[in-house]
Formats: C-alpha cells, sequence, structure tokens
C-alpha cells in the first residue's frame, strides 16, 4: 500500500506522534512537495512498519521537534528515507531507539543540525542484527552514549567524524556480555573523563 499525501494543506499539522504506527501494510509514503511545518513531536511517527521501504521527509520542519523517540522503530524493510541526510534536530531532547531494529544500511547525521546539549540517545540504532553503518559528527559529553550502543549493537558499524568529545573508558566494551561492534574515529579530538558507572 502506497499513501501519497501530496495533495492535501499539510502546513499547520504539529504532530505526527504515533500517525502512522502499526500501519502493517504501508510500504511507500510521501507528502510531495507539501511542506510540514513546525512539528513538535515525530515519537512512534512510523514505528512498527514493517512493511515500509521508501518515506520523503525532505520538506518536514523538525527544526522545534523534541521527541524523536521509536520514530523508524521495527521498520525492518525500510531501505530509503529521502531528505534524511541534513535534517534540523536541533531542538532534540530525546532520539532514542530513533533506529531501533531499523533496516536501513546506512544511518548518516554527518550534516543534521545537532542541539548544543547532550540528548538522550540510549539504543539509538540498534541494530537487530540489520544495522550496518552508522556515521556521526558529535562535539560535546557523550560517554554515556558509547556506553548505551556496548550492548545493544551487535553487526554495527560506527563511525565518528570531526568529533570534539569526552569520554570514559567505561564506555568501551572490555568484558563478558558485549555484543560484537566496531567504532573508528576520523579527525576527532577525544579527552577522558570521569563517569558514573
Amino acid at each position: 500500500t502506497s499513501l501519497d499525501l501530496s495533495k492535501l494543506d499539510l502546513s499547520k499539522v504539529k504532530s505526527m506522534e504515533k500517525a502512522f504506527k502499526d500501519c502493517n501494510s504501508l510500504e511507500n509514503f510521501t507528502t510531495g512537495t507539501q511542506s510540514i511545518g513546525s512539528l513538535n513531536r515525530v515519537s512512534w511517527a512510523f514505528g512498527d512498519c514493517s512493511k515500509l521501504t521508501s518515506i520523503n521527509i525532505s520538506t518536514w520542519d523538525f527544526s522545534n521537534t523534541t521527541g524523536f523517540e521509536y520514530m523508524f522503530h521495527g521498520c525492518t524493510s525500510l531501505s530509503s528515507i529521502i531528505g534524511m541526510d541534513s535534517i534540523n534536530i536541533s531542538s532534540a531532547t530525546n532520539i532514542t531507539y530513533m533506529f531501533n531494529g531499523c533496516s536501513l544500511p546506512i544511518i548518516d547525521t554527518r550534516n543534521w543540525t545537532l542541539p548544543s546539549t547532550t540528548i538522550s540517545m540510549n539504543n539509538f540504532a540498534n541494530s537487530q542484527n540489520n544495522c550496518r553503518e552508522v556515521h556521526m559528527t558529535l562535539n560535546g559529553n557523550y560517554w554515556a552514549m558509547f556506553h548505551q550502543f556496548r550492548a545493544s549493537s551487535a553487526g554495527c558499524k560506527f563511525y565518528f567524524h570531526n568529533c570534539t568529545m569526552q569520554i570514559s573508558s567505561y564506555a568501551f566494551p572490555a568484558q563478558g556480555g558485549t555484543k560484537d561492534y566496531q567504532i573508528e574515529f576520523d579527525n576527532c579530538v577525544i579527552t577522558a573523563m570521569d563517569a558514573e558507572k
């Protein structure tokens, strides 16, 4: 099933929270060139849309969106999100589980406009054995993010580009019970910090 909302006036839509959650027959979704203005929340917007293969969010305004949690959770057939490469999430406070169990082969956030403060990223890209690559550019105190990734990202490769961050040795797997994944740093400045355990 395909859903095309390009002929609707979506300029006053404020929330997409749970808008299409559990739409198990939805395969393609587009709003065309219609602008979706100033969304507040998109949590669970397409959660568990297991047959969704592609979506175009290039005209969506996320600059005031605070909640992205579980947005594409369980999208096990998703292969393309048009417009995701340069979105503005500067107001985000929570992006936990945003791509949890999502089948996107590459998640690239290098050109995202990020908040100036640390945000909750727990299980942001939990692989569920589907994830292949996650690219990020981050600045700030992100030790907790590594700690949260370490037990939930089997099969993933994380690449951090042009980063300035403080991390703790506790952030990385050092004992049994963790899953295999790979982390690489490209042109990053990293300093140590004490961290709560």
